[in-house]
């Protein structure tokens, strides 16, 4: 699997559910704080810059779209989206 150009393939990472000060469990997709979502890079295209395989990266949570292979969800986004590497 090759990512081209300025586009990504990255592994989401699954955040925690958050409980609230009232008690209430909210469920990571309804936490609608939280803009950025984490992952891993699994392949950056040739034309990427200051971003590496398996670096960690915080990236625009509607960015791109969702790959399937072997059962693992993935996903493509291009260098754009991305607005912190760690």
């Amino acid at each position: 699997m090759k990512a081209i150009g300025k586009n990504l393939l990255i592994l989401p990472i699954v955040e925690k559910d958050k409980v609230t000060e009232g008690g209430l469990m909210l469920h990571i997709k309804d936490r609608e704080d939280l803009r950025y979502s984490k992952a891993k890079v699994i392949q950056t295209g040739l034309d990427v810059k200051g971003v590496k395989n398996d670096d960690i990266i915080f990236y625009d949570k509607h960015a791109g779209f969702k790959i399937e292979l072997d059962d693992v969800e993935y996903r493509v986004i291009t260098d754009s989206a991305i607005v912190i590497v760690l």
